[in-house]
């Protein structure tokens, strides 16, 4: 393994329940824990369904994707209820 893996942390933006319609996820990819080498933005519904389908299908159409070791999320879910399993 690297000793500097190239990761991907994703997590989500604040919202406010029943104002929001979608939720800005973000992405942010690390060489090491010192060096950011991109971010990358998208929305998402709020509670919205199939959220690893969608996260996944947005982790293969990222430019970074090629050179990602792991990928880390803020939580278990994404813009509310959106499950990551």
């Amino acid at each position: 393994m690297n000793a500097r893996p190239h990761t991907l942390g994703i997590d989500d933006g604040p919202f406010e329940k029943f104002v929001s319609k979608t939720v800005s996820i973000v992405g942010v990819m690390m060489e090491g824990a010192d060096l950011v080498e991109s971010v990358a933005h998208t929305e998402f519904p709020v509670d919205g369904d199939r959220a690893t389908d969608f996260l996944l299908q947005w982790v293969e159409s990222l430019r970074c994707r090629p050179a990602l070791q792991g990928v880390f999320l803020g939580g278990i879910t994404i813009a509310g209820l959106g499950v990551v399993d």
